[in-house]
C-alpha cells in the first residue's frame, strides 16, 4: 500500500453529502467548485477535469434548475429520495463501493466531503475495510470553509434561449458547459 504522498497525482474524486439542501440556494455553484478544487490542491491533489469528478449527494427535494446551476459549474448531483441520516449513510456507502469497484487496480483518491459521515461507525468501517483491500487514499473533509467562502446566488446566471445564460454578475453570455468569465 502507498503513502498518502503516492496519491497526490492519483485520480481525484470528491464526494459531497449534503445533509441541509436548502443551503444549495444560497451557494454560487462556480464559487463552490471552484472552492472545493483549489483547497484540495492546496494539500497536493491534482484535479483533473477529465480524471476527477464532484458529485453532490442531495436528496430529491433540489430543483431541476438548482441541480443545472450546479452541473454547469462542473457538480454532478445524484439525487436520492428521502434524507434522513440513515438513508444518506446507506446511499453514501452503495456509491463508495461503486466508485471502489470503478477505480480498482488504480491509485485514486477519495475525498468524502461531510461533517458527520466520518463519525458514523458503520460507514467509517466500510471505508477501513475498502483502503485495506486495495490502494486508494480516501480522506474525509469538513466542508464547511469551503462552504462558507462560496456564498452567492446560484441564479447569477439566467437562461436566455437557445442553450445560452446571461451572468447577471458580468453581464456576459456564454453557452451550455462554459464558464463565466469571472472565474477566468
Amino acid at each position: 500500500m502507498g503513502t498518502t504522498r503516492d496519491f497526490y497525482r492519483g485520480n481525484t474524486n470528491v464526494f459531497w453529502d449534503v445533509e441541509d439542501v436548502s443551503i444549495l440556494s444560497h451557494l454560487d455553484p462556480e464559487l463552490v467548485y471552484g472552492n472545493i478544487k483549489s483547497d484540495l490542491e492546496d494539500k497536493g491533489f491534482a484535479i483533473d477535469p477529465y480524471l476527477s469528478s464532484t458529485v453532490a449527494i442531495v436528496d430529491d427535494n433540489v430543483s431541476e434548475t438548482l441541480k443545472n446551476s450546479y452541473s454547469r459549474s462542473g457538480i454532478r448531483f445524484i439525487r436520492l429520495p428521502g434524507g434522513t441520516k440513515y438513508e444518506r449513510v446507506h446511499n453514501m456507502s452503495v456509491h463508495t463501493l461503486l466508485w471502489a469497484l470503478r477505480e480498482q487496480n488504480m491509485r485514486a483518491n477519495l475525498i468524502i466531503l461531510s461533517k458527520n459521515l466520518g463519525k458514523d461507525e458503520q460507514f467509517t468501517s466500510l471505508i477501513e475495510a475498502i483502503k485495506k483491500k486495495s490502494d486508494y487514499n480516501i480522506v474525509f473533509h469538513d466542508p464547511t470553509s469551503i462552504l462558507d467562502n462560496s456564498v452567492g446566488t446560484p441564479d447569477a446566471i439566467e437562461q436566455i434561449k437557445d442553450g445560452r445564460y446571461r451572468c447577471s454578475t458580468c453581464k456576459s453570455i456564454i453557452k451550455e458547459g462554459e464558464s463565466s468569465s469571472r472565474n477566468q
